[in-house]
């Protein structure tokens, strides 16, 4: 529903509902990512929501910030990972919530050349924290394609989608070698979140881009201020 492959979401629903050492909690999400985020683009794909160029060079400046991050969390510890994730989900929330149905930042068009490197840039900050906290990106790319490139939330959520996907790919690879990721968990997250990714993008494409850019940054504000204040 809307635009990630659920890891921010699974971390500390994780630590809330099974109690897992954190960095399971952190890194058996991201490889579930994959699927999560493929099954859900299906929908958007279909409409011609997907903006493959920017979710292209948006990845080629992500790669490099993913494997920074996923090695970083050797030397960050695992109860500051999880104060970070609950900040980043209530920061993010506030942020969408509060300019819902806003004037875009900029009136006029961003032209292609533009919107390429600007894209690229996107990518930096959102494959870094994509490796640092287990995830693909998605919290902070679909924040940045509404304010920097002006995309409509429906365009945000697809293309951010089609970037998780690659993006989560080198991060659960590292994750696992690191010794982050529980198989069994891994399976069972699977069976789940495929079905309730179909339905979610369905239900995102119903809201609309102001209803669905509300609902996500409240749900984001609930869920993110109760997990920060559980593990501070």
């Amino acid at each position: 529903m809307f635009g990630f492959g659920g890891s921010s979401v699974s971390t500390p629903l994780l630590r809330v509902l099974t109690d897992v050492h954190p960095l399971y909690a952190l890194g058996t999400p991201l490889p579930v990512a994959i699927p999560t985020a493929v099954a859900g683009l299906v929908g958007y794909h279909r409409r011609g929501l997907v903006r493959y160029r920017i979710a292209g060079f948006t990845i080629l400046g992500g790669l490099p910030g993913v494997v920074v991050g996923a090695l970083l969390t050797k030397y960050i510890p695992a109860s500051w990972l999880m104060i970070i994730t609950g900040a980043a989900l209530l920061g993010i929330g506030l942020r969408s919530a509060l300019t819902a149905g806003g004037v875009a930042m900029a009136e006029i068009p961003i032209k292609p050349t533009s919107a390429d490197l600007i894209a690229f840039l996107i990518g930096l900050p959102a494959g870094l924290f994509a490796g640092v906290l287990a995830n693909g990106g998605g919290p902070v790319l679909v924040p940045m394609y509404l304010m920097f490139l002006n995309l409509p939330m429906l365009e945000a959520v697809a293309t951010s989608l089609a970037t998780v996907v690659v993006l989560s790919i080198p991060g659960a690879a590292l994750h696992w070698w690191l010794g982050h990721v529980d198989p069994q968990l891994v399976l069972f997250l699977t069976i789940g979140v495929i079905p309730a990714s179909l339905l979610g993008s369905k239900l995102a494409r119903k809201l609309g881009d102001v209803r669905l850019k509300r609902v996500f940054g409240w749900a984001m504000v609930l869920f993110g201020g109760y997990f920060l204040w559980r593990e501070l």
